[in-house]
């Protein structure tokens, strides 16, 4: 997850994280915020969704959930960073959301729409 946005960054693509959890809920605030971007070395903005609007508008189920979207504002993509939950998968590496960044910022198709995401819950 650390290697994706630094491997995009010089490519014309804009990287946020989203941070849905509700006040008092686990991951939530500012101040868990900032220490996850130290603690995780993120260099991209974290928006603070704490009502849940940005999260329920992108179907937003368990991070690290990935949305692509285009420089028109369409979506093409929404679901799992790759094929491998929590380094545990079972075939080689497919990296679904580095194969559409390739893609969509080439004008190409995405060659996956939907992937089912893995991870904890969003705490809405």
């Amino acid at each position: 997850m650390k290697a994706l946005p630094q491997a995009w960054i010089d490519k014309d693509v804009v990287w946020l994280a989203v941070n849905s959890g509700a006040p008092g809920k686990q991951g939530a605030g500012a101040e868990r915020n900032r220490k996850a971007r130290s603690q995780y070395q993120m260099p991209h903005r974290v928006l603070i969704d704490e009502g849940g609007e940005v999260g329920r508008a992108y179907d937003a189920k368990t991070p690290p959930q990935i949305v692509v979207i285009d420089g028109k504002g369409i979506v093409r993509y929404n679901g799992a960073l790759d094929n491998q939950p929590l380094g545990r998968g079972k075939a080689g590496l497919q990296g679904y959301a580095d194969e559409v960044l390739g893609a969509v910022t080439a004008g190409k198709p995405s060659p996956h729409s939907r992937t089912k995401p893995y991870g904890c819950s969003v705490k809405y």
